[in-house]
């Protein structure tokens, strides 16, 4: 009867010990509800999906999105990784990308965004930099993108808002009769687009992108009337200034 017991005894240790060094010889999956799926791992595509075959020689495919993470066999090259999940991970990214505006006067920008990323594929941020209008303007604005697919290759469409302070009072076109004393001021700015985004790596992308971009400034002189031979005779004017260009965009991801 002891030795009934103790083997009994001996069998409960040593059975969490038999289980988790046979979980050591199967990879596994860990699953966004929960589920954890052993087996072997017959190839991994990044931004597409997991083959495994489990119990039964069973094969299935899961997709990129559905996988928490992947904890690889003791033994293989790979002993744990974890893949990017859209459908998971929240992170913050910066966004920096050159800009050039089209339009009657060619003009151009740089600016970086820093956005906080949903796992909805959905980011949100502010961003600054500079552009070239009427004088060099600094943008503040509030970036908003949204990637349509999930994925390492995706089309996306943008929104953004905020203020151009200008950093340059002086004029780039001479305006004879508004004379002198002149002030650039800045104005409220927009834009809306859509693009193509290109994962490079697990954590950076390239995008492209095509869109609408306006910006209204306002001008403050004072001036003598050429017709007027008083000069203590000064004229205030304020003119108002609207840019509508076509934005081609080249940025980076990470």
């Amino acid at each position: 009867m002891k030795t009934t017991s103790f083997l009994l005894l001996a069998l409960l240790l040593a059975l969490p010990i038999l289980i988790f060094a046979q979980q050591n010889e199967f990879d596994a999956l860990y699953l966004n509800n929960g589920s954890v799926l052993r087996g072997k791992v017959l190839e991994s595509t990044p931004g597409k999906g997991v083959k495994i075959e489990i119990v039964g020689n069973n094969v299935l495919v899961i997709p990129e999105n559905e996988i928490q993470k992947i904890v690889m066999r003791e033994g293989t090259s790979e002993t744990k990784t974890q893949p990017e999940n859209p459908g998971q991970s929240s992170k913050i990214e910066i966004f920096p990308q050159i800009q050039m505006f089209g339009g009657a006067d060619q003009s151009m920008g740089i600016t970086t965004a820093i956005a906080y990323k949903f796992p909805f594929r959905l980011s949100a941020g502010i961003g600054t930099g500079v552009e070239w209008f009427n004088g060099a303007k600094l943008p503040v604005f509030a970036n908003v993108q949204y990637k349509i697919l999930p994925g390492s290759l995706s089309p996306f469409v943008y929104g953004q808002a905020g203020y151009a302070f200008s950093i340059d009072n002086n004029q780039n076109d001479y305006y004879y009769y508004y004379g002198q004393n002149q002030d650039n001021h800045g104005g409220f700015l927009a834009g809306i687009g859509a693009g193509l985004s290109k994962d490079i790596s697990a954590n950076t992308a390239i995008t492209f992108s095509i869109g609408y971009r306006y910006l209204q400034t306002k001008i403050t002189s004072e001036y003598n009337p050429y017709y007027d031979g008083n000069p203590n005779h000064i004229i205030k004017s304020d003119r108002t200034e609207k840019f509508n260009r076509i934005a081609l965009s080249v940025g980076i991801k990470f």
